[in-house]
């Protein structure tokens, strides 16, 4: 049986046999990454990470991201590290939000505390890239709010609507704005900008007609 490694993201595409497989199930992340960084270009390396940091390819494992991480940033030279360093933050920016703060929590490499609102931030700009309709937007806040804490999620809103406001009268939906400026008003900031606490917003709301709202 041949598995073929999620590096096809890049331009080098590779595939090892299962006892290839198998061999670098038992790898530490050292060991995984500098096999990987000889046997694939930069980009690929990083889209491996990402997938393999989340249990998606099969028999491999990585067990500290960060370290995995930094140590590719460590042994790549020059314009390879950097190209490393954009296309893992590419592809990071690209996951579903749950997953998205999974490995910026596994990465602890900046102020955790800032995660939520950082998603927040950045999620404004992914709805625009993606195209992402309201049912979209719904659903997989819903499925991230299921998989974090109230803070994390407090702070999401927070960086959410900071960037809905910073792209208002742009080039970002009119009824994307209007829907989701107004949304979780329990959690409106007060003249400090700290989130106030809230209730526990149910799941069903989240996953309300969004054509209701508009």
């Amino acid at each position: 049986m041949l598995i073929f490694l999620l590096v096809a993201c890049g331009s080098k595409q590779g595939e090892v046999s299962s006892g290839e497989a198998k061999k670098m199930g038992n790898m530490t992340d050292r060991e995984l990454m500098a096999y990987m960084m000889r046997n694939a270009d930069p980009d690929s390396v990083a889209g491996f990470l990402l997938q393999a940091a989340l249990d998606h390819v099969q028999g491999v494992k990585i067990d500290t991201l960060a370290n995995a991480y930094l140590y590719a940033l460590d042994n790549y030279k020059g314009e390879d590290a950097d190209k490393f360093a954009i296309a893992f933050e590419t592809k990071r920016a690209e996951l579903q939000l749950a997953d998205n703060m999974r490995m910026q929590f596994r990465l602890n490499l900046a102020d955790t505390l800032q995660v939520g609102y950082s998603l927040g931030l950045e999620y404004v700009g992914t709805i625009r890239r993606k195209g992402l309709k309201a049912k979209d937007i719904d659903k997989e806040i819903a499925d991230f709010r299921k998989a974090c804490d109230e803070y994390t999620f407090r702070r999401f809103v927070k960086g959410f609507k900071l960037g809905l406001e910073e792209d208002k009268g742009k080039d970002f939906p009119a009824d994307i704005y209007k829907r989701y400026i107004n949304m979780w008003p329990e959690f409106a900031m007060d003249s400090a900008g700290v989130v106030a606490p809230a209730p526990e917003i149910p799941a069903d709301e989240m996953m309300a007609d969004p054509e209701a709202t508009m």
